[in-house]
């Protein structure tokens, strides 16, 4: 190299903000070399340096020199491979200390046949500040800061972890620094793929790490969370700047929830029940999964809302849902029966029961299926109110009946009719025939009765023959059309009684219109008297 050239060298070492130095091994006869800018670093003349060596164990800070001499040892054992990095605290001649960091190779020149160790140290004081400022945040913040280096060789190695990585990871600083496999080693082995997917992705793209992971740790499971940032340094190399967190205990929590919402789902599969949260202000419903399913409703073409929820209501039942709403905003509860109409066309009977919050305007509550026990309480009711061998009402039910029209026709100022109907020389039927005819007689008129009524009116059958008809809406003229009807239509009618053997019978009936002020005993009373009246003049007529 020529002279203009070494000039330029020397000059441009000169101008690195670092103190480069040189130490020939073995040969005190061949003098150190230290550049120019000790002097601005630290604060010495390169006069003043004789010993190099001397100089450097004279002013490091006693309290580094065991560690700094361990790690050279280190290095010297794994024959100077790669370069010796430490940090210490170094005194400026002024007698202060500063954090240095220093970077050695070992080097041979082959044309002077000598082993030199070639370095240079450079003030990092700055960096251990704020290295000791995020050592501070670390102490107070529920997590491991650090920093990852993604190599060209496709090595990791942190750079930087505080020293929270023992509670969590179960591994020192020095530990991962030395030997970052020890990390994927405690990885969970179904996790290791993935963790070591998202790094390389992250490599590439250079885009956030948001990711969670399993490790091993004395044979305890747990959950690590990772978020950092990436960037590219100079050499192409990639670094994280992140944060580890414990997710153990989130992610225990989140099993629990997930179980309990997973029994909650079978419980109210099982229990045909769902839950729901509704507005009464704006209109806004969420319903749990069930009652999409007790709807027969698809999920993923269904928006809930309290315009939906109205309806699918029954037209019946819209007043009842209504006033039980209201009566909540001022009891707090809502509890009500409908019915509901189903996606296939059908309706289903539903029972909610909610509590009103205290916005009073949100109810949060649950809805069940109750058709089955609706079908079994009309079967019961059916069972109680209906006569065992015609099917007809029994009186019990039938008089009940006649006391609640007879109140609405007062209210609504409607006409009401009553029929009393009775088969004429019925014990003569029994008598001549047995009594299985005399059955086949009284089914044979209940069919009669029920198919030439209307669907508002109510058949009953009151005793051993005797049967009643309640005509809603109908005044007097019209009932004695239609019992006139009803005597001509049975008196035209034969009755099988057995294979072989048909028999006439005729009926005779009272008409009686409802007054202001009749109970059912009073109106049947009157519609009783009509019917003896008929039966007195010759039976097979309608009498009032």
């Amino acid at each position: 190299m020529d002279k203009l050239a070494t000039d330029e060298l020397d000059a441009l070492i000169s101008d690195i903000p670092a103190v480069v130095f040189r130490v020939a091994i073995g040969r005190p006869d061949i003098p150190s070399a230290i550049t120019d800018d000790v002097e601005r670093t630290l604060g010495y003349s390169k006069a003043e340096i004789t010993d190099l060596e001397q100089w450097w164990f004279d002013h490091i800070h006693p309290n580094d020199v065991k560690l700094a001499l361990k790690e050279f040892e280190a290095w010297e054992q794994h024959e100077f491979n790669n370069v010796l990095r430490r940090e210490y605290r170094f005194q400026h001649k002024k007698g202060h200390f500063l954090w240095v960091e220093d970077h050695i190779r070992r080097h041979s020149s082959s044309k002077q046949n000598v082993q030199f160790y070639v370095g240079i140290m450079t003030v990092i004081e700055k960096e251990v500040k704020a290295r000791s400022h995020v050592n501070h945040l670390a102490d107070v913040i529920p997590g491991v800061f650090f920093q990852i280096r993604f190599n060209n060789d496709r090595t990791v190695d942190f750079p930087y972890v505080s020293h929270q990585v023992n509670d969590l990871l179960g591994l020192s600083e020095s530990q991962l620094k030395n030997d970052s496999l020890q990390l994927m080693q405690r990885v969970h082995t179904d996790d290791i793929r993935p963790l070591w997917r998202t790094l390389s992705e992250s490599a590439k793209t250079l885009s956030p790490i948001i990711c969670e992971f399993r490790i091993i740790d004395n044979e305890q499971l747990k959950w690590v969370s990772m978020r950092a940032s990436a960037e590219q340094d100079s050499n192409s190399s990639v670094q994280w700047y992140g944060i580890f967190t414990d997710a153990t205990m989130r992610k225990e929590i989140e099993e629990k929830v997930r179980q309990a919402n997973k029994d909650l789902q079978l419980a109210q599969r099982v229990g045909r029940v769902g839950h729901w949260k509704a507005s009464l202000e704006t209109g806004e419903l969420f319903w749990s999964d069930m009652i999409y399913e007790l709807l027969g409703l698809a999920k993923s073409s269904t928006k809930p809302s309290v315009d939906l929820f109205n309806s699918l209501v029954h037209p019946d039942d819209i007043a009842t849902i209504r006033a039980s709403e209201e009566k909540a905003k001022e009891t707090g509860v809502h509890h009500v029966q409908h019915r509901m109409k189903h996606a296939k066309g059908h309706y289903i009977w539903v029972e909610e029961q909610a509590e009103m919050q205290s916005d009073g305007v949100t109810l949060i509550g649950a809805v069940r299926d109750i058709s089955e026990q609706k079908a079994l309480e009309m079967k019961l009711r059916e069972m109680v109110a209906t006569d065992e061998m015609t099917g007809l009402y029994n009186r019990r039910f039938f008089s009940e009946e006649v006391e609640k029209s007879l109140l609405h026709a007062s209210r609504h100022k409607e006409p009401l009719s009553l029929l009393m109907l009775d088969i004429d020389h019925f014990k003569t039927v029994n008598d001549n025939y047995g009594h299985p005819a005399g059955d086949s007689v009284i089914k044979a008129i209940s069919d009669t009765l029920q198919h030439e009524t209307r669907s508002g009116d109510s058949v009953s059958r009151i005793g051993g023959e005797e049967f009643a008809i309640m005509l809603p809406k109908t005044p007097f003229e019209d009932a004695f059309r239609v019992a006139e009807k009803l005597r001509a239509n049975i008196e035209q009618q034969s009755i099988k009684i057995s294979t072989d053997t048909e028999i006439a019978v005729t009926i005779t009936i009272g008409v009686a219109a409802a007054v202001n002020g009749d109970t059912w005993t009073k109106l049947l009373s009157r519609a009783d008297k009509a019917l003896y009246r008929g039966k007195g003049s010759g039976r097979n007529k309608v009498s009032d």
